[in-house]
């Protein structure tokens, strides 16, 4: 369910409701509005075989009138779902978030035309050992490029793709001092491109700490780091950027 208010009094300008073709469990997780007002969603939509696929609409800005809409059922048919997406200067939508392969959770990162929704490019990234591969945020540079952050496989897993073709640019991982379970929740980049990421990290207390890292655009090279343990010496989870 979307819908749009207006600025002024927040009066409903207009709403849309999807229900996906197993009548079943449909979920949006992620919102954004392009450079024209218009609207795109994304998230989870059960398939006839009982599983999650990608589903992303976009809607018009005016009416919220249906643009286009994509699904996406990973290789595996088992459960695929998004959790974030950005559009960039050209109003093209990247979506990201987690897909099956045989036995457990990729990245999947896919881009779209804004136009009509054709797909321009998709990543796949699996992690090592078939481990579990979650993204959790995605944003797009002043060049078109595109950062994921999350979890994989215990760790912190960063990647900068290209904006033309999805072209690995650089990938970083963290694992934190207690060799546990580091993941990052947000992403963002400054004015140069250099990119920030944040979320949590174990420590040897074996409680979380805020975890905060600066990349360099051109090769990701750590710019710096920050910790904090907060006075509880307790649970620290960053959630935004």
């Amino acid at each position: 369910y979307t819908a749009k208010y207006a600025t002024g009094d927040g009066a409903l300008l207009w709403e849309k409701r999807y229900n996906g073709p197993a009548n079943l469990n449909d979920k949006a997780q992620a919102v954004t509005v392009d450079g024209s007002g218009n609207v795109v969603v994304t998230g989870e939509s059960w398939n006839a075989n009982y599983v999650s696929d990608y589903y992303t609409a976009k809607y018009a800005a005016a009416d919220g009138a249906l643009i286009w809409e994509k699904r996406y059922n990973g290789p595996a048919n088992e459960p695929d779902s998004a959790s974030a997406v950005a559009v960039d200067g050209s109003g093209n939508v990247v979506v990201a978030g987690y897909s099956y392969n045989a036995s457990d959770p990729d990245y999947y990162t896919a881009k779209y035309a804004a136009a009509d929704g054709a797909l321009i490019w998709e990543k796949r990234y699996n992690g090592g050992a078939n481990s579990y591969d979650y993204v959790h945020a995605v944003v797009v540079d002043g060049s078109g490029n595109v950062v994921v952050t999350g979890y994989s496989k215990s760790d912190y897993y960063t990647a900068k793709y290209a904006a033309a073709d999805g072209a690995l640019l650089w990938e970083k991982r963290y694992n934190g001092p207690a060799n546990d379970i580091d993941s990052a929740s947000a992403v963002t980049v400054d004015g140069s491109g250099n990119v920030v990421v944040t979320g949590y990290s174990y420590s040897t207390s074996g409680y979380p700490d805020y975890y905060t890292a600066k990349y360099a655009t051109g090769d990701g090279a750590l710019l710096w780091e920050k910790r904090y343990n907060g006075p509880a010496n307790r649970e620290d989870n960053a959630q935004a950027v």
